[in-house]
Order: C-alpha cells, then sequence, then structure tokens
C-alpha cells in the first residue's frame, strides 16, 4: 500500500506514502471537526475559576440580636483606601469597629460622625464571619468556605493546584500517549475529567475541591495535547497548518466564550460544575470515530493497523489504496531524556521552555484577572474569550504564509508593548486601560496558537508527544504563579502590567534565536530533527563554510608564541600597567552618584518677607514620602501661598491653632529652592535646579552618559581594530582628560550632557580597548587571571577611590578636577614597549625575559618573506554565519541585563539609608571579593555554570529584598550588597567570557557589540531606580525577575573552559553549538572534524 522505505530510515516518510488521500477528503473534514469538538470543554474548564472562586463583595457580619439603632449599624465598617480604586475610600472587608463600643454608643443616644469621632473607635476583626453580596452570585467557593482575609491566600492557591494538575498531566499524558497510543490517552483523560467534575460538585471542603481540581487540570490538558498531536499527525500539511492554528484554538475559544454565559444563567458554583461536566460526557460517542494515528502505528511497528486505518480513509474518500506494503524497521523507544541527550534537541526544548512559560504567565495572568476589570464581570470575560477569536485566525494566517520565527516574534513583543503601556494610563480611562488589556491578550492569544504549532512542527512523530507535553508542562510553571501576579495588584495596579510586560517582550527577543521550520515537512525521527539549521537559519550557508576554510590558514599565535611562557617580566609589566589604566575608569564611570545626587530641598521664601517665625516655619505643607513607608515630610514642591501667609502673620494668627493648614492653598516654588548644603557644597542638581518639574533631566544626565558609553562601545571595536589597540586605547584616554577638563566650566545643563556624552564615549573605549589588548599580549593563565581579576579589581579600586574623592571635594566642579588629574597619570604609559610590528614585540618579549627567540616566530603565516592578506572583518560578521549569530544575539541579552542589575544597584547607593558616601563606599568595597571570586571561578570552574550561579544568585537576592519588612534597613541593604557582590562577580566573568568565544579577528569588535548593546541596559537603569517614586520594591521585582531570567538563558551558550583563544572565525565555528563541552583541536583539518562530528551523531543516535 505504501512505497517501501529508504534502510537508512527507520521510519518511512508518511508524508509521501499517505499523498494519495488527498487533503480535504470526508476522512479528514471528520476527524477535524471532531476533534475540533473534542476541545470546547477544555475551553469551557480552563477559566471557569473566574467565576468559581470569584469574590463578592463582603463585610463583616452582626449578629441580628444586636441592640443596635440603624445609624450604628450602618456605621459599624470602617471605611479604608482601596488601592484597586485609586485610592477610594470603601468599606472595610476584613475589620469592624468593635461591638461593645458600638452597643454602648448606641445605648447612650450618641450619634456616629457627630458625637463620635470614628477614628478613635478601636476596631476587631470579622469574629462573626462576613455578609456577602449575591447580587451576582448566589455562591461561589469564596463565600461557601470564606476565602477571604486571612484566607485569602487560598483563592489564588486554588487556581495554582489546578495549575499543578495542568504541569502534571503534561509530564505524564505524553509519554503516556507515546507508549500507549494517542486515542486511548485521549479518551480516558476526557472521562478522568468528566468523573473528577461530578465528583467535585459534592465537596464538603476546600480542601477535597482543590484535590479534585487537581485532578480536573491533569485530565483537562492531556485531552488537548493528544487531541492537537493526534490531529498533527493524521492531516496533511495544508490541513494541519489550519487545524493546528485556527481550528483548535477557535474552538477552545467557542468553550471559553461559552463559560460566562453559562455562569451567567447558573450563578451557584455548584450547579456551574455540574453544566461544566456535561460536555465532556457529549464527547465520549466519539471514540467510534476518531480513527488512531497512523504515523504512531507506524513508529512503534504496527504496519497492519496502520494499513487498515489508512485503507478505511480511502474508502470513505473513495480512493483505491496502493497495493504495495510498508517495510520499517526495530527502533529503540525514545522516552524524556531524548529532549536534552542532543545538542540540537536540547537547544530547542530549553528555548521553547522558556517561551511556553512566559505566554503561559502573560495569558492565565490576563485571562484570570478579568473580574477585577472595571464593569460586569461576565461582559469582561466574554470580552476577554472573544478577543481570542481573531488573534486565532490571524494566527492561522501567519501560520499559513509567515516565517514560523518571525510571527512568533511579533506576537509577542508587540503583546509585551501593549502591556506596558497600561502603567502609563490615566486612572481616570479605564476603559483605554482595558483595551490596551485585550490588545495584550489578542496578541499574546495569538503567540499561543502559534507556539503550539511551531513546537508540533520542530519535533519528530518519535518524540512529538513527549516533546509537545513537556513544553506544556514547562508552561504550567508559568500557569501556577501567573494568579499570584494578579495577587501583585494589592501591592500596586500596575505591577502585574509591567512583569508580564517586561517578560513578554524580552522572550520574543529570544525566540529569534529558534530555528526555521516554514516549509519544511514534519520530521518522522530525530535524524530528520537534526538536520534543521541549528541557529536562527534557514538553510545551510556553504559560501560561509569556504570562507571559514580560507581563513583557518592564519598561524595558532599560542603556540608560536609558547616559548615566551607566562609570568617573565614582561608579561608583568604589561599586566600591571593595563591594570593602572583602569582606576580612571572607576573613579567616572558612577561618578554620576555625586555629581547628580538631590540634595534635600524645599521652597524658598525672599528673606524680605515680613513673616513671623512660627509661619517661615510652617510655610512648607507635610506630604506622605512612598520612599519612606508614607512618613510626613515636607513638601519639595510646593508651598502655601505667600499673601495668604503674609495676612496671617499680620493678624496675629498662630499656624495649627488658629488656622487650619489643610485648607491654606497651595503654590509651586516659585522663588527657587533653598538646597542643605550639609552634605554637598554644590551638585549639578543644585546648580541647575533639576528638581519637581525638571527632575526628569537628572535621569535623562546618566541615561546620555550612557547613551555615550553606547556609542563608544560601537565604534571603539571597529576603530583599534582598524588602526590597532594602543593609539585608539591612548587616544580616548587623551580626549578623557580633555573633555573632563571643559566639563568644569559648564555654563548650563545643556552643555554639561553633551560634554558628559562625550565623556561616555570615550571612558567605554579606553576600557573596551585596554582589556582586548591585554587578553591578546597574555598567556592562558596570566590572561584569565588579567581578565577576571586584574581588569575587575583596579576597576573596583577606582571605584572605591570614588567616594573618598567625593567625601573631601563636595563641589561638583572641583571633583571633575581630581578625575582629570587621574586621567593624566595614565598619559605617560604610552611610551612604554612603543614597538611597531608583531616579531619586534614578540623578540623585546623574549629578551626582557631573559629567552632565546626562535629565527622565525610566525613560520605558518610566511609566503616568500611575505604574510598572507587575509579578508577585512567587520561587524557584519558577528551575524553572518548562524553559530556566531547565535552567540553574539544571546551575549547581547545577557550583558544588556548584567548591565542593568549593576547600574541600578550602582546608581542607587544614594538613595539607601545612612550616609551616601559610605553606602557607595560599601558598594565599592563589594566588588573587591567579588572580582577574586571571579577569578577563582574562572581559574578552576566550567565558564559557563560560573556565569549562571553568579547572574542567579544575584536576581534572588535582588528579588527577596521586597519580602524584608520596611524596619529592617541594615538587612535590606545586606541584601541589596549581595545582590551586587553576585551581579559584580558576573559581569567580571562575562567580560572573559566573551573575550574567549570570539576570534582574534572579531575579538575587539564582538567585546564592543556586546558593550553596546548592554548600554540599552545603562541608559534605561537610571529609570529603573526612578520606579521607586511609585514603589519602593517596584526596582527590586523587576531587577531581580530579569536577572534571574537571563542566568537560565546564559546556559545555553557554549563551554569554554580549557580551549585555546580562538585565531579565526573557523577555529570558532569549531566551537560546541548548544550546551556541551567538547575541546576542538587547532590542527585537525576541516575533514577530519566532519567525520568526527558524523561519528558523533551516530552514536547518540
Amino acid at each position: 500500500m505504501l512505497p517501501e522505505s529508504n534502510a537508512a530510515n527507520k521510519v518511512t516518510d508518511y508524508e509521501a506514502a499517505t499523498s494519495f488521500l488527498g487533503e480535504w477528503g470526508p476522512f479528514q473534514r471528520r476527524v477535524f471537526f471532531l476533534l475540533s469538538l473534542s476541545v470546547v470543554p477544555n475551553g469551557l474548564t480552563a477559566f471557569s475559576i473566574v467565576f468559581l472562586a470569584d469574590t463578592p463583595d463582603h463585610r463583616c457580619a452582626l449578629p441580628a440580636h444586636l441592640n443596635l439603632s440603624a445609624a450604628w449599624r450602618n456605621s459599624s465598617i470602617p471605611l479604608e483606601e482601596d488601592a484597586s480604586r485609586d485610592g477610594a475610600l470603601v468599606p472595610s472587608k476584613c475589620s469592624r469597629y468593635k461591638v461593645e463600643y458600638l452597643l454602648n454608643y448606641s445605648e447612650r443616644g450618641f450619634l456616629p460622625g457627630l458625637d463620635v469621632n470614628l477614628s478613635n473607635v478601636p476596631r476587631e476583626s470579622c469574629l462573626d464571619g462576613w455578609e456577602f453580596d449575591h447580587s451576582v452570585y448566589t455562591s461561589t467557593i469564596v463565600s461557601e468556605w470564606n476565602l477571604v482575609c486571612d484566607e485569602s491566600w487560598k483563592s489564588p492557591l486554588t487556581s495554582s493546584i489546578f495549575f499543578c494538575g495542568v504541569f502534571t498531566g503534561s509530564f505524564i499524558s505524553g509519554q503516556l500517549s507515546d507508549r500507549f497510543g494517542r486515542k486511548i490517552v485521549m479518551f480516558a483523560t476526557i472521562g478522568l475529567q468528566a468523573v473528577s467534575r461530578f465528583i467535585q460538585v459534592f465537596s464538603p471542603s476546600w480542601m477535597v475541591f482543590c484535590a479534585l481540581y487537581f485532578i480536573v487540570g491533569m485530565g483537562q490538558v492531556s485531552n488537548y495535547i493528544v487531541a492537537f498531536v493526534l490531529g498533527m499527525e493524521v492531516l496533511g500539511p495544508r490541513t494541519r497548518t489550519v487545524f493546528s492554528t485556527a481550528a483548535v484554538s477557535l474552538f477552545f475559544g467557542v468553550g471559553y466564550m461559552l463559560l460566562p454565559l453559562f455562569a451567567f444563567f447558573i450563578t451557584d458554583w455548584r450547579m456551574l460544575l455540574l453544566a461544566l461536566m456535561l460536555p465532556s460526557c457529549l464527547c465520549m460517542p466519539l471514540w467510534w470515530f476518531i480513527p488512531e494515528s497512523p504515523r504512531w502505528l507506524l513508529s512503534q511497528g504496527r504496519t497492519e493497523e496502520a494499513e487498515a486505518t489508512l485503507r478505511n480513509a480511502a474508502e470513505m474518500n473513495h480512493i483505491e489504496p496502493p497495493t504495495n506494503r510498508v517495510k520499517t524497521e526495530e527502533r529503540r523507544p525514545c522516552n524524556i531524556c531524548d529532549l536534552l541527550r542532543s545538542p540540537n534537541i536540547r537547544w530547542i526544548s530549553i528555548t521553547l521552555w522558556v517561551i511556553w512559560n512566559t505566554i503561559t504567565i502573560a495569558y492565565f495572568a490576563l485571562s484570570l484577572n478579568t473580574a477585577n476589570l472595571n464593569g460586569n464581570a461576565y461582559f469582561n470575560c466574554f470580552l476577554s474569550a472573544l478577543m481570542e477569536m481573531p488573534a486565532y485566525v490571524l494566527s492561522w494566517v501567519m501560520f499559513r504564509w509567515c516565517s514560523r520565527r518571525m510571527s512568533v516574534f511579533s506576537s509577542l513583543s508587540s503583546g509585551g508593548l501593549f502591556l506596558l503601556i497600561i502603567q502609563l494610563i490615566p486612572a481616570h480611562l479605564p476603559a483605554l486601560s482595558i483595551t490596551f488589556e485585550m490588545l495584550g491578550k489578542f496578541a499574546v492569544s495569538t503567540a499561543f496558537a502559534v507556539v503550539y504549532a511551531y513546537t508540533a512542527e520542530l519535533y519528530p512523530t518519535v518524540l512529538r508527544n513527549t516533546a509537545v507535553g513537556t513544553c506544556s508542562m514547562a508552561s504550567r510553571i508559568g500557569s501556577i504563579i501567573a494568579p499570584f501576579f494578579i495577587y501583585l495588584r494589592t501591592y500596586s495596579v500596575s505591577l502585574p502590567y509591567i512583569l508580564m510586560g517586561s517578560l513578554t517582550a524580552v522572550t520574543g527577543l529570544l525566540s529569534l534565536l529558534l530555528p526555521e521550520s516554514f516549509g519544511m515537512p514534519l520530521p518522522d525521527t530525530i535524524s530528520h530533527m537534526q538536520q534543521f539549521p541549528g541557529c536562527c537559519q534557514k538553510t545551510p550557508n556553504t559560501e560561509d563554510e569556504e570562507k571559514a576554510v580560507e581563513e583557518s590558514r592564519i598561524t595558532d599565535y599560542e603556540a608560536a608564541t609558547s616559548f615566551l611562557g607566562e609570568w617573565g617580566r614582561f608579561q608583568q609589566r604589561t599586566f600591571f600597567l593595563l591594570c593602572l589604566s583602569f582606576i580612571p575608569n572607576g573613579l567616572t564611570a558612577l561618578s554620576v552618584v555625586f555629581l547628580a545626587d538631590t540634595p534635600d530641598h524645599c521652597c524658598a521664601l525672599p528673606a524680605h518677607l515680613n513673616l513671623s517665625a512660627a509661619w517661615r516655619n510652617s510655610s512648607i505643607p507635610l506630604e506622605q514620602d512612598a520612599s519612606r513607608d508614607g512618613a510626613l515630610v515636607p513638601s519639595k514642591c510646593s508651598r502655601y501661598k505667600v499673601e495668604y501667609l503674609l495676612n496671617y502673620s499680620e493678624r496675629g494668627f498662630l499656624p495649627g491653632s488658629d488656622v487650619n493648614l489643610s485648607s491654606v492653598p497651595r503654590e509651586s516654588c516659585l522663588d527657587g529652592w533653598e538646597f542643605d548644603h550639609s552634605v554637598y557644597t554644590s551638585t549639578i542638581v543644585s546648580e541647575w535646579n533639576l528638581v519637581c518639574d525638571q527632575s526628569w533631566k537628572k535621569p535623562l544626565t546618566t541615561s546620555l552618559f550612557f547613551f555615550g558609553i553606547l556609542s563608544g562601545s560601537f565604534v571603539s571595536g571597529q576603530l583599534s581594530d582598524r588602526f590597532g589597540r594602543k593609539i585608539v586605547m591612548f587616544g580616548t584616554i587623551g580626549l578623557q582628560v580633555v573633555t573632563t577638563l571643559i566639563l568644569i566650566f559648564s555654563s548650563s545643563w545643556i552643555m554639561f550632557v553633551v560634554l558628559y556624552f562625550l565623556l561616555g564615549v570615550e571612558q567605554i573605549s579606553n576600557y573596551l580597548v585596554t582589556f582586548v589588548l591585554g587578553a591578546e599580549i597574555l598567556g592562558p593563565q596570566a590572561r584569565t587571571f588579567f581578565s577576571t581579576a586584574g581588569v575587575c579589581l583596579f576597576f573596583a579600586v577606582g571605584y572605591t577611590l570614588l567616594p573618598l574623592f567625593a567625601f573631601f571635594v563636595r563641589d561638583w566642579r572641583m571633583l571633575q578636577v581630581g578625575f582629570m588629574l587621574a586621567g593624566c597619570v595614565c598619559l605617560p604609559l604610552f611610551w612604554y614597549g612603543r614597538v611597531e610590528e608583531a616579531e619586534v614585540i614578540i623578540r623585546n618579549a623574549a629578551k626582557m625575559n631573559r629567552i632565546e627567540s626562535p629565527p622565525v616566530i610566525f613560520t605558518p603565516l610566511k609566503n616568500e618573506g611575505r604574510t598572507e592578506k587575509t579578508r577585512a572583518h567587520n561587524i557584519c560578521d558577528l551575524l553572518r554565519t548562524p553559530n556566531i549569530r547565535w552567540l553574539s544575539v544571546t551575549l547581547w541579552l545577557v550583558w544588556n541585563t548584567l548591565t542593568i542589575a549593576y547600574y541600578a544597584l550602582s546608581l542607587n547607593t544614594a538613595n539607601l539609608h545612612g550616609n551616601p558616601f559610605l553606602n557607595c563606599f560599601l558598594s565599592a568595597v563589594m566588588e573587591i571579593p567579588a572580582y577574586a571570586l571571579s577569578w577563582i571561578m574562572f581559574r578552576w570552574f566550567s565558564r559557563r555554570l560560573s556565569h549562571f550561579s553568579a547572574l542567579f544568585a544575584g536576581g534572588f537576592f535582588i528579588f527577596i529584598i521586597q519580602f524584608i519588612p520596611e524596619h529592617l534597613v541594615a538587612l535590606s541593604i545586606t541584601f541589596e550588597m549581595l545582590g551586587k557582590f553576585a551581579v559584580s562577580t558576573a559581569f567580571a566573568v562575562v567580560y572573559a567570557y566573551t573575550a574567549e568565544l570570539y576570534p582574534t579577528v572579531l575579538r575587539n569588535t564582538a567585546v564592543g557589540a556586546c558593550s553596546t548593546a548592554s548600554r540599552i541596559g545603562s541608559i534605561v537603569a537610571p529609570y529603573f531606580i526612578y520606579l521607586r517614586t511609585y514603589s519602593v520594591s517596584l526596582p527590586y521585582i523587576i531587577v531581580g525577575s530579569l536577572t534571574a531570567l537571563t542566568a537560565l538563558l546564559s546556559l545555553l551558550l557554549p563551554e569554554t573552559f580549557g580551549m585555546p583563544l580562538p585565531d579565526t572565525i573557523s577555529q570558532m565555528q569549531s566551537f560546541p553549538g548548544c550546551c556541551q563541552k567538547r575541546p576542538y583541536v587547532l590542527a585537525r583539518t576541516k575533514e577530519e572534524e566532519n567525520a568526527a562530528e558524523e561519528k558523533s551523531l551516530a552514536r547518540q543516535l
């Protein structure tokens, strides 16, 4: 019946063998619609928790027998600010006034608010339970078991337990269906779901409800995943595209849209569960109409059953099947371990797990949040479901005609953008907020539909169900924590949107690293999958491989210079002189902490005003300070109107006694500000009044400096690759000195920031070129010490000197003089070792080390007395070939997040409690042991694990800060310094790690490009600190989350521990591609490398 398979393949090509069936016959139509119908119950149950566990309005109950007057019964509940309603006063949901006090006042005939000041009446918890509003729901599990106030944590936990069940089901269903078949697992899980729902109706307690809800979650996702994979395997290529994007998702959306309809007419949670069970029961008869997957039957060697299924399909389609039989071969069974066994599959799996996880966080958080939006809960849920319809249609259009990778990227990045915009919308425009939330839901739903089908295309038949199951399992971590993202709105309404938007946008960039599957046949075996292009390309690039072979003619520099030794006088002098040149960078890199610090200030009053001392001291109103836990402090941007103060002073009134200050009108600081000079003589903030309406200029100053660093990172690498490391290094030091000198005489803020931008260009150029120069001159062991401990320790010495300089020089202009002098000291280093050509440098080094150099040093480069010329390289080479492109994009993301964390923590020292000079010094001192640790890690441990552990620890320490009580200031600072310690360690490691990954012909350009990418982080870092004006913990939440997520991303980088420094692109391309450690041999030919790679692949298979 089917063509005989090639002996080289263990499973026949299913697509070619079944092409005689056509694409859209009666068989395909029946399978298409019946499988789609089986997904409708999933849409009904997936978000049923929105109504089952919604929290009705409630208040403390008062016993009916209490003899209270109507006035006191109505006033028994105190008013509190509601953060979710923009601070509006609403009745408390968790406390009441003490009943004995109310009875006393009622019996004595006192009236609330008139005879009794309610703010003085003691409160108590809801000792007699709660009264719930039944206008929307007859009952929910919240009102059934009082899951409010001290028990409110149980409501999001209920959702998380359901998603734990989904997580478990995702894990086991794939392996069960790969072992026992798609069909039997699909209908078994539908039955399990229906039975669990029925028992759940009779739950006597919250614990029983949650245990059964866990089982429902297992059945729900198992049914969905298996039905999805079954359709992918049975249907043809074009029909499969419609099924996997539009059909499955649209029918899921239909179920989701029916949910608010069911809930609107059935407002009791038990009866609603009963109604939700019925659609699953209706799906059970489909057993007799949906076939088993012929692909799976063939992969199990059950050829006769597969042929029987296909013959029935041919008969239904009125087609005569071929007569020749299939010949299959024995194959080893595959399991979940195969997803991590080979580099290519491991890379795809880990990346997809991260992407699925983030999409699930956004999707479920937005879906579960509908009950919290303004307006009718049923309508909001229906609107959220309705947005999925056009999303799934769009996903089909994108999947049919567009690149898979760009489809995921565009939908995720746009979804992240919409969610981030929500925080900027004023509170009085709820309709606009809901619009953007729905647009975010639309984009995320599109991404979810695409990534499901994309994942199924990437994996072979023997692993497909297991792979989709594990991706779904990994994503359930996101769905488990999604309810707690919504719970964060109790602290800040915009916080969930900031976190979800940031994660979604970053993951959109990560998706660009996935291989492309558009236009490729569905793979049947692991060998088929491994033929996919490895990283970010659609077809192999043979031209680049030929260029790599041509470039491999360059000699191995390390072998040619090994006679010099590791630590002679030449290396010692080079090491220490280059390290010394980093001290000025440490001084200037974070000098903005003191140059642009904001002294305490208040509105100035003209000295000639005839005000009494009492009114002059009370001229500034008190306001709550969010950064000081809401404490009342004098306003920094307003004062009471001067004409009112003069009137009260002349009439002899006293503030607070004769005049209620809250009724006095206010005005802005029309006469400027008075700055506190106890800490600083002057800063640029006090010089040019960069406060209040002009306060945005302060973080912009820092950002412009880092924008200069970004520009310098971009140009310095290419300049030094073109004109030489040394001349660019000392040229930028000289320019830095001159720019600092001019900066001292800045006459305006505009002039200052322009010069500060130039200073950033010069500062980073000096740093990068010096770093690369040392990495190239020194031997392997000395290079390791230089690129981790040496460079970073001397930078930290400069950073440590910064608060010392600033403590003794309190004027910002004079402080710049000190920075300029440090740069001048480094200029004479230019004349040490001024030689011109490579062999001359090496011979002088040998002479200094008292070593006899060989007659010819660079033998492989000689060709009739001259070196061959190689083609020029530029920044485009960082994206030209798949391997370099993968490394570059990943490193840019890692560097960017590291820079955000490092500079945000460094710039935040002025905002910490205590002396700013001591805090800055402490922040700088933490870098000394960090850099010592980085050298130890770099000397003896895996690069990848060293970087991961440091970065993940940093994210953990930073994230924990939000949980520390406000009064434990020392503990908060301790964890912030631990975070700085870990991030500094990671920064030192990644610098040296990056230099090891790239070849000599690209090294400086590559490090410069990484530094350029990271400067986006340094540009936005000041605004991360600025977020503390909204919530003190907000910067720590975002920075900690990004840092931990990026740590996981860094595990995908190749390992370089124990490998020689590459000189050419071909040597670099010999690095292990993804997540494996396999040293290359420089002497090996290209043919030998290809042969070894084929042997390695054969062993894995």
